[in-house]
């Protein structure tokens, strides 16, 4: 009998020491920021347990890694420790350069058994346009070394450059309605490409001297990660309309303007969605390319849906032209989240419509990833909801996001094509929405 209680007791101790990591980080969360383009992570915790008279300090390993090295951490409260992990110094550096999946250990200075923090899983991807240091004299760029506080990391000789010009209105909208500051692209940049590059980490830009650009670069080092960054190389530096960086879309030489802007739509959508679930299409004749498609469904509250039908009444009546109302529904329309895609290998998709109840309204975005571009484009449905939940799919809810993501996307050098749905109908008691008015003519 006592030798099973010793045995019950071990077994027991055992799991303690496997579930003590998770007990130690259950309520601690963590934000991202980035401070300069020098690969340096800045790590905000919150829910902690701390005591503001007694000193801590913080390792960063690899995944799986054991703690070699410990930095004293200066700033934090009771609940709260910002954390900088800067490549200046080599053990950091160590691990920023090869991976993207750190983990994080905090402990007491004085008090090397008690952990705070055991093993938290934090992100060190860095977002495309943070993730490159570089200079610009005159037309020429230089791409700097990263991650070389020990000599080597990501130097030049390894460095391969794409410019990638952008077609997208909505991109280059973002850019003029934010003087040209580049921070709110970054949510909306595209996948970096995997081909086309030059390898070179000195070059030229004054052939780019167009339009709005993309410049891409990547990476790589001996036992270095790969990096994929994204420099906005503004080719018309003076101009301040979309018609300079897109002087097609208002050609006065094309007697219907409307035509002009009405550029190729990819994306056949579907009229009636049954049950929450249809599918889309590649319209005929448009793309004979391979290609993926992803779909998700963002809601659309009352408010935005309001806007959305005055701008339509607006345009309807002759108050407003075209491109005017083109450029505001854009503007208006709640736009997709880059981390909640759903690929779709036939086209199909679905919303469950058990988890809401009421009346509802939705856009359904598809992403299309061709060979030399990404479009988007949007549906806006009318649903009704059949579930008791109180939640609704694709809310505002936030989630601590990675902006490289990335999730994330392939150029987004597509027009934004949104189409107004203004009519549901019932059909032998099948949740239906049908639309039956363009708002393209």
């Amino acid at each position: 009998m006592l030798k099973n209680k010793k045995i019950l007791i071990s077994l027991l101790l055992v799991l303690v020491v496997f579930l003590i990591p998770g007990v130690v980080n259950a309520a601690v969360e963590y934000t991202r920021s980035f401070p300069g383009n020098d690969g340096t992570v800045e790590i905000n915790l919150t829910g902690l347990q701390l005591d503001e008279s007694k000193q801590y300090e913080f390792s960063l390993v690899s995944k799986g890694g054991t703690p070699s090295s410990w930095n004293l951490i200066t700033d934090y409260t009771s609940t709260t420790a910002k954390i900088i992990l800067n490549p200046s110094t080599e053990e950091i550096c160590n691990v920023l350069k090869i991976t993207d999946d750190g983990q994080i250990f905090i402990r007491e200075k004085d008090n090397t058994d008690n952990y705070v923090v055991d093993r938290l899983n934090v992100n060190l991807k860095l977002p495309y346009l943070k993730a490159v240091k570089y200079e610009l004299s005159y037309d020429w760029y230089s791409i700097q070394t990263m991650y070389s506080s020990i000599g080597g990391g990501l130097t030049s000789k390894n460095t391969y450059y794409k410019f990638e010009k952008v077609t997208d209105e909505n991109f280059i909208r973002t850019f003029l309605n934010n003087s040209k500051q580049t921070d709110k692209l970054e949510e909306i940049l595209p996948t970096a490409p995997d081909t086309g590059y030059t390898q070179d980490g000195h070059f030229n830009s004054a052939n780019y001297n167009d339009g709005l650009y993309i410049l891409w670069i990547r990476m790589t080092g001996e036992n270095c990660k790969t990096i994929n960054a994204a420099i906005i190389h503004d080719g018309l530096p003076n101009a301040t309309t979309l018609e300079e960086y897109l002087p097609t879309i208002n050609d006065d030489n094309n007697d219907n303007n409307q035509e002009q802007i009405n550029v190729i739509r990819y994306i056949s959508f579907p009229f009636i969605i049954n049950n929450g679930k249809s599918s889309v299409s590649l319209r005929n004749g448009v793309y004979d390319g391979e290609y993926t498609m992803y779909y998700q469904f963002v809601e659309v509250s009352n408010e935005v849906y309001n806007k959305l039908e005055t701008l339509k009444k607006q345009y309807e009546n002759g108050e407003i032209t075209y491109e005017d109302f083109i450029a505001q529904f854009n503007n208006t329309l709640t736009q997709y989240d880059n981390t909640k895609w759903i690929k779709t290998e036939d086209g199909s998709f679905e919303i469950d419509l058990n988890k809401f109840t009421g009346t509802k309204k939705f856009a359904l975005w598809v992403k299309l990833e061709m060979e030399d571009k990404t479009v988007y484009e949007a549906e806006v449905y009318t649903m009704n909801g059949s579930g008791t939940a109180t939640n609704t799919p694709d809310s505002n809810d936030k989630i601590d996001k990675d902006t490289t993501i990335a999730d994330k996307d392939l150029p987004n050098t597509g027009r934004v094509i949104l189409i107004w749905i203004i009519a549901v109908i019932a059909i032998s008691a099948i949740v239906a929405h049908i639309r039956y008015k363009k708002l393209y003519m």
